[in-house]
């Protein structure tokens, strides 16, 4: 991922590599659930960040 990041900046793309919260057990239901709320928790939040980042500059 940070070798695609570095040829789109050499091209004077900004880039961001998003990270997610691991951790679920995938025989039960229940984690899996779990781990897609939290996954969606972790884009919505990096969303707000990109929106919030952008009005500062």
């Amino acid at each position: 991922m940070v070798a695609l990041c570095d040829s789109f900046a050499r091209r004077v793309y900004v880039t961001a590599s998003i990270g997610y919260r691991l951790g679920f057990n995938p025989l039960s239901w229940e984690s899996s659930e779990k781990a897609v709320y939290r996954g969606v928790q972790d884009l919505h939040s990096d969303l707000r960040y990109f929106y919030e980042f952008n009005e500062v500059v």
